[in-house]
Parts: C-alpha cells; structure tokens; sequence
C-alpha cells in the first residue's frame, strides 16, 4: 500500500522489529453488529433560570455499511441526499412538518473509521417525543422505500454528489489526501476513493438496471436493520452545578493524598514548565532548520486573469480559472440606499431565497428545481470600503451559483425567479422558516459565542460594523424573536420588508458580476445577464450615510448565557488599507498572534484558539479567544499587548518568516471556486494590480523597527478606544468582574 510512496521510503532506516506492517485486528477495527436498537439519554448544563422547555435534542443513528468499500459509500451519500438534501427532500420535510422539534440539527451519511453511518438529530424537542420522533421517520422511510422513488430527484442527487469530489475549492489537496486515507489505512488501495467517476458509472448503471436499488437499501439499512442507536440529550439546571462540586470533591481528595512537599514541588514544575513556554527557541536551534527566504519569493503576487465585459450598461467580469467542469456566478447588488428599517430583514430575505417559493412554483418545488440544476445558490451580505477612502462605506448583496456544464441555462432560470419574483407569501412555511432561524440564533449567539463578542464590541466603531451587529449580532436575535411570538399579527409586515428588499434591488445600476467556468457557460451567462438588466428599473442609485451611534466611551460588558467556557473579544479601531503602515501591521498581526497571544491564551490559558487578527479594509484591529477557560486572565493578556511589544526585539530573521508566511495570499493557489468572489471583491474596492504589486512590495522590505513602530504606535494611539465583549455564562462573568481592574456591564443573551 505504500507502493506510491517507495522512492522516499527506500532511503529510511528500517527496524529489523517491524520490517512489516501488522495485520488489522478485526475487533478492534470492526464494529459488531446489534441484535436489537439502544437507547442513550444524557444530560448537558443549562442556566439555573434558563426555560427547558423544547430544549432536548433527539437523535437516531443506523450503522450503514462499510466505509471502506466505495460503491456502498456513494449509495449511502445518494440515499441521504434523497432524503435530505434539500427543503423539499421527503424526510427533511416531513420532520419539518411534524412540529416535533423547531429545526434538524444535522443530518448526513457519514463514517466513524471503517464503519458507514447514517444519522438525523432534532433539536428544540422534549424527551416524551422520542417515540413519536422514531415512528415518523420509520413510517417515512418505509412510505418512501414502497414507493417508486422520482427519477429527478436520483439524478439531481447524483448531481450534487458530483460537486462534492469534482469541485476544486479550497484545501483541494488535503481533501484528496483524505480519499486517500480512507481507504488506505484499513489496507484498501490507495487510489480506492480516487476513481470515483468511474464508481459514479457503476452506481448509475446499476440504478438504471435496477430502479429499486435505493428502496432496497433503505429496507436492508435502516427498516430491518437492529444496529440502530437513539441518543436523547436533555437540559439539566441543576448539573453545572453537581459538575462544580465534584470537581472541588476531587481536588480535595486529590490534595489529602499529596504532602506540602509534594504540592509545593507541582507548583514549582508548574511555574517552571509556564516559564518554559514563554522562552523562545534560541536562534542556534532555529537556525538549524530548513527555511524560506525573501529572495525565495516570486517577485510579484498571483493574479486571478480576468477581464471586464460592459452588458447593459454594466460590468461583467470573466475570470479565466480552469473550473474542472463547473460553472461559477457572483452577481452583486450594491445595497446603498437601503431604507434603514429594512436592514434588520436581511436575513430574512436571504432565507427567503434559499427556503420559500419563488415566481408561481412552492418552496418544494422550489427546491427541488433548485437540486436538479445547481450546485447550490447562496445570498448573503457583503461589506466593505473603497482601498482609497476609508470614509468611502460599501454594502451589497451577493448571489452565488454554481453549475455544472450543460446545466448552466436552467441554473440561470432558477436564479432569476429568485431574483426577481422570490414569495414570501406561504405563510405556513414562512413560519417554519422563521422558527428555524430563531432556534439558530439561540444556539449559535452561544455557542458561537467569538463572533457574537467581536460583533457587539466592533458596533460602535464603523458604519458598516454597525450594520454587521444587526444582521449577526444580538439585535437580530431579539427581532427575529419578537417576529416568531407575534407572528399572527406581525406576519404580513415581514412578508411587505422582504418583499420590500426584492423591489430594491432591482435596479440595473445596482448589479455587477463575475463569472468563472466555461466559455460556452459565460456565452450563456452573458446572454442571460443582458436579459436580466433590460428588465430592471433604470434608476439612479443614491448614496447615503448610515445612521449609528458611535462610542462616546467604549464599552466592556458581559454577555451571560448558558455555557461553561467562555468566547472573549478585544476591539479597537486601527489603520485602514490605504494607510502607509497597514502592510506593516499585517507582519506584525502575525508575530503577535504566533508569539505572543498563541502562546499566552492557547498554549498556557488552554484556550481552544486565540486571535490577533488585523482586518485593513474594515480598519479594526481584533484580539479575540474561543473555547476559552478564562475570561479575567484573557481580557488582561489582550490588554498587555502593548507591553509585549515594547520589550520584544525582533531580528530581521523573525521579519523574515513572517514576511513569507503572510505573502502566501498573494501566491496561493487560485482556486476557481474563489476566483469568480475575489476577483469580484477586488474590482468592487478598486484594488488594482499595481496597488497589489506595491503592497506586496512593501512587505517584502519590511524591517524589525517599522513592524514594531507600526504596531506600537497603533496599540499605544487607541489602547484606550478598545471595546471589550466576554460571552460567557453568568457566573463566570460575575467572577471575573471581582478580578477586573475595570467591570463588565452584564446582560443575559436570552431573555
């Protein structure tokens, strides 16, 4: 099996102990089968004052098959796209419509080592519902397998299943090394996962031959099948609490075994291995392994080749970007303008796009169409500024599409009745989607808990940030919530604000896009483009401020819910793209990060991960933890910054390193699934080649003295314009207050 590797191994010693590999053992590699289903329940920890009503989650898991033999692999991946993958997918939908839980949690085939799964987890459940959950989808999936399955909806999952292994998106290699693995390691060919198109071939044939092929795995792998686990997942108030107090137990069992010379010598190899962690490797050592230089790097950056077509009036961007096959759309709506009341719906709209009907067609025929012809289409924000006038906001919003070759003229078709006639009328279904959302929200402003922190720390400092806060952040939850409890009353206003945003954005000024794949695609796309903005209004499009309210003094609160780690933020306004230091801070970003609050919060604080992230276009400047165990002693490590900075002597070896490690951006791959979004983003800022060229210029003659001036300066100028934001739960907040020199004002997240 390592035949593809000999020519590098040839060369390594061998052990005469272990010239071979030893054979697999099947117990410990094999899952036994069960003769009947299991039943899990557990517990996890909630607020002392926290609802548990619809807080359970419900999960069934089916152990499937063999995940090292390829055709049962892409048969399971086609069956769980047929029934999940997508709005309209027959189980999805009838969990959905069951009421029995506010959204699916996740659902998926999937692998644990050598074995195939397939699981479906409900969330916002109670308990008592386990059996109702377990009947539904048995009965759906025994109404399924009697009946014959539609063939659109086998080849619109065959088609999708072609974009997960024919896409090269980013992390294309490690992907395939991946397919390599999974078979690899449980002593299949190397290339088992690579062949995959003609697996394709064989599957296809054999659904062609025989139309039941799914009916049948369904009945064998899930209807018959005893090797079944329910996990049921319920809320506990009283836990955090039994878990405090077990660990103080332990401690104190743990501390009676042990003498005061024993502890004292645990603290002493403690401080010892923390002092340890903060030497540095000496330059002899350093200096001993094999590195890049600066003169190592190419002389100028990548660029994506694209050139700008005018179609109506407007421009079109082709990227020429080998796409294996798969067509790529962004087309951008410039959102200046937007009335005020209407960017709290956002969301809304954008859920709109992807989960209700459109045109004359329901969301489930929707979707459907949508499966059939495309890989998937997106809607989201996007904010920015100009790369030559920080003051010059831009927002807009994005559509993503792709689409397979010979698909892209239905692709295209499905795109403009979103676009143009997307209906928020299904009042039903519009609550459900809503509910989703909610139920996201409550889980994610959580558990997502960094984002959550830099949103509400960063709102006061731009425009756009501002904007970002009530589309991502707390704001969102709270309307979002007050729209699900008066939705009877509130309902035909959310219908008019998305409808509202449909009619904005169709105005011809407003559109730019940008197109990677096919030339017979980007012919088709053209066609269409030119179509679409000869049905626009031709209106002028208005640039106006965005109202906010900036930091008078900035704030350091608390954000309480129920969780036991904590997500910490640290935020300050710093210099934009066009500022003469800014390729200099995004050295100096990297060696802090690396050496300073990697080391601090990660390695000696055991946070799950640390940031120290300079963001140019967006002129802000974010220290931030996530997963974290503190939140006193992490707000105080981002707060010495300043003080590491001063006392740290890079050489230029150090400058070096960093130099090479962020000039990647400009010579990584160009993938063609980002080709067509960023040659976009650069057009839309005004980012030119040559500014490009110059920048990448300037950071390759960075020295030690302009990093450290650039990033003292900016930490020393607006230390004390930093937001602070800690979600965490309350009692970790209230505790961190009595170690803070300066409080964190607290507000629970739920409410």
């Amino acid at each position: 099996y390592l035949a593809f590797l000999a020519d590098k191994l040839d060369n390594i010693p061998r052990n005469a102990a272990s010239t071979a590999l030893r054979p697999l053992r099947p117990e410990v590699t094999r899952q036994s089968k069960w003769d009947t289903p299991r039943l899990v329940r557990d517990t996890y920890p909630v607020g002392a004052d926290e609802p548990l009503t619809e807080k359970t989650y419900l999960m069934l898991s089916w152990l499937i098959g063999d995940a090292t033999n390829v055709q049962e692999v892409v048969l399971g991946q086609i069956l769980s796209l047929i029934l999940m993958g997508n709005e309209a997918a027959p189980l999805r939908k009838a969990i959905i419509d069951s009421k029995l839980g506010t959204d699916i949690a996740s659902a998926s085939a999937s692998s644990i080592g050598p074995a195939a799964i397939f699981y479906v987890a409900l969330k916002g459940s109670e308990p008592d519902r386990i059996e109702a959950f377990t009947q539904l989808v048995t009965d759906t999936l025994i109404q399924i397998a009697d009946s014959a399955i539609d063939s659109e909806k086998v080849e619109a999952a065959f088609q999708q299943l072609t974009y997960h292994y024919q896409e090269v998106a980013s992390m294309f290699p490690l992907r395939m090394l991946y397919r390599v693995i999974n078979g690899w390691i449980y002593e299949k060919e190397s290339d088992t996962f690579l062949k995959i198109r003609e697996t394709f071939a064989d599957v296809r044939q054999q659904w062609l031959e025989n139309p039941s092929i799914f009916s049948d795995f369904i009945r064998e792998n899930f209807i018959e099948n005893p090797h079944r686990l329910t996990n049921i997942l319920s809320p506990d108030r009283d836990m955090q609490a039994k878990m405090d107090a077990e660990l103080v137990e332990r401690m104190k069992e743990t501390r009676a075994q042990l003498t005061d010379e024993e502890v004292q010598r645990i603290a002493a190899d403690a401080a010892e291995l923390e002092r340890l962690n903060g030497v540095p490797n000496p330059p002899e050592a350093l200096a001993k392994l094999p590195q890049l230089q600066v003169s190592d790097l190419p002389e100028k950056p990548k660029h994506i080749p694209t050139t700008v077509e005018n179609v109506g009036g407007q421009d079109l961007l082709h990227n020429d970007v080998f796409a294996n096959g798969i067509n790529y759309l962004v087309l951008n709506f410039n959102l200046q303008g937007l009335p005020q009341h209407l960017w709290a719906y956002i969301p809304r709209y954008a859920d709109a796009i992807s989960k209700l009907g459109a045109a004359d067609m329901s969301y489930e025929e929707m979707a459907q169409r949508t499966s059939s012809v495309t890989g998937g289409i997106g809607c989201s924000p996007w904010f920015s500024t100009h790369a030559l006038d920080p003051n010059r906001s831009m927002q807009s919003m994005s559509f993503n599409l792709k689409a397979l070759d010979g698909k892209m003229d239905a692709a295209l078709d499905v795109l403009h009745d979103l676009i143009f006639a997307v209906n928020p009328r299904d009042t039903e279904r519009l609550q459900d989607v809503l509910t989703q959302a909610v139920a996201e929200y409550q889980t994610e402003m959580i558990h997502d808990g960094s984002s959550t922190a830099v949103h509400h720390a960063s709102r006061g400092l731009s425009s756009n940030a501002h904007l970002a806060e009530i589309i991502y952040g707390l704001p969102q939850l709270r309307n979002s919530e007050k729209l699900l409890n008066g939705f009877d009353e509130l309902n035909a206003d959310l219908m008019g604000h998305i409808e509202g945003i449909r009619d904005f954005l169709l105005t011809r000024g407003r559109v730019t896009a940008s197109f990677t794949g096919s030339d017979t695609a980007f012919e088709t796309t053209r066609t269409k483009l030119s179509e679409w903005l000869g049905a626009m209004q031709d209106a002028p499009v208005a640039s106006e401020l965005i109202a906010f309210q900036q930091f008078e003094t900035p704030p350091r609160e608390g954000l309480a819910g129920p969780i036991q780690i904590a997500h910490c933020a640290h935020v300050m306004p710093a210099p934009h793209y066009s500022h003469p230091d800014s390729t200099l801070l995004t050295i100096g970003a990297h060696l802090i990060r690396l050496d300073y609050i990697l080391s601090e919060i990660r390695f000696k604080g055991n946070a799950y991960g640390a940031r120290f992230t300079y963001s140019p276009y967006e002129a802000v400047l974010c220290q931030s933890s996530f997963r974290d165990p503190h939140v006193a002693r992490t707000i105080n490590v981002f707060e010495q910054t300043v003080d590491y900075v001063k006392q740290v002597e890079w050489t230029q070896v150090d400058i070096d390193r960093a130099i090479i490690a962020t000039a990647k951006d400009g010579e990584k791959p160009i993938r063609p699934s980002q080709a067509a979004s960023g040659a976009l983003s650069q057009h839309l800022v005004g980012q030119t080649r040559e500014m490009r060229e110059a920048r990448y210029a300037q950071l390759r003659e960075a020295t030690p003295a302009e990093v450290k001036r650039a990033l003292l300066q900016l930490l020393e100028e607006n230390g004390d314009k930093a937001a602070v934001c800690a979600v965490s739960s309350r009692e970790k907040l209230e505790a961190a207050n009595s170690e803070l020199a300066q409080p964190l004002v607290i507000e629970d997240i739920l409410t």
